[in-house]
């Protein structure tokens, strides 16, 4: 165990180092794929332990002991929309994953020179990814997500490579676990003549599971190529393994510099001057024997409210 977080610490030092002052671009890999997670404010590193927490913390997944299958779907800002759907299968070897992420922001009106209507166009972004993780010594685990990243305007498309990475640790003291995750680590992306880099995150977590009913967890992540940092608080209530009751918040993420060193970036898309999922949050979820059902709310002021819909089944 040593041995692993010694090259963990180690890759978190070699991608804090280096960074480029090139914008940072496809927001959407930061929207919340898990309608459990964000009902808890996004603080999900050291509780993922299905298959909706894959993007979250792949290291998880090596929990799934069953066939499991999610469906999910967010009424986002506007008339924005975002889908999730994943499958995972535990083998003798480890458990495989994929998952398929989908934003779409509906049809956008084209203006002139003049701002005469000229019609419309669309556009949508995508990220499909395959999971491996396996238990590598008793209570700890890690996972690796590799994702294929598309983002498209119109007929203009940007097309990258990511890999999220995930450890999952339950700690001597029972019922507490530790998670670290680092997330969209890939290549440059390029749109049209201007490029842009993943919104790499590093994201270190606990969660302490009280009574065997009440889940505590918190998160703290750093975003190098913002130098941002933000935390997350969240909690689950259960009771009687069928009803559970979550609440969170989710701290705008702070600059770790004194000015932003490049205030001419221009938006590449308009999803991405959003900060996600930020502020207070709350949600709810129903099982029924195989199945469950989630859901979480998320308001944002003037700019309306976000819910999450999701069904998971385990075979």
């Amino acid at each position: 165990m040593k041995n692993i977080i010694i090259t963990v610490l180690a890759v978190l030092t070699s991608v804090s180092y280096g960074i480029t002052a090139d914008p940072v671009g496809a927001a959407f890999l930061k929207i919340g794929s898990s309608a459990r997670a964000v009902g808890m404010g996004s603080a999900y590193t050291a509780v993922s332990n299905d298959v909706t927490g894959m993007m979250c913390n792949p290291g998880g997944v090596a929990k799934i002991t069953k066939p499991e299958v999610a469906l999910m779907h967010t009424q986002w800002l506007v008339d924005t929309t975002y889908d999730y759907a994943a499958i995972a299968l535990p083998t003798k070897i480890g458990t495989l994953g994929c998952n398929v992420v989908y934003l779409s922001q509906g049809d956008l009106e084209r203006r002139g020179d003049n701002r005469e209507l000229e019609g419309t166009f669309g556009a949508a972004d995508i990220a499909g990814s395959v999971a491996f993780s396996r238990e590598l010594v008793p209570g700890s685990s890690l996972g690796v997500n590799l994702k294929l990243v598309q983002q498209q305007i119109e007929n203009e498309r940007a097309t990258g490579v990511a890999v999220d990475i995930g450890l999952m640790h339950a700690t001597a003291i029972k019922n507490l676990n530790l998670g670290v995750s680092i997330q969209n680590l890939g290549t440059q992306m390029k749109f049209i003549s201007q490029g842009y880099n993943l919104p790499l995150t590093i994201t270190a977590g606990v969660g302490y599971n009280l009574f065997g009913v009440v889940m505590l967890a918190s998160d703290i992540k750093f975003s190098p190529y913002d130098s941002k940092v933000g935390y997350a608080i969240g909690t689950e209530y259960t009771v009687m393994n069928m009803v559970s009751l979550r609440a969170g918040y989710l701290m705008k993420a702070i600059s770790l510099l004194k000015s932003e060193s490049n205030t001419n970036t221009p938006t590449l898309i308009s999803s991405q001057s959003l900060e996600m999922d930020t502020g207070l949050s709350a949600g709810l979820g129903f099982k029924l024997y195989n199945y469950q059902f989630d859901y979480s709310f998320v308001p944002y002021s003037d700019l309306g409210n976000t819910h999450r819909f999701s069904l998971s089944a385990r075979f």
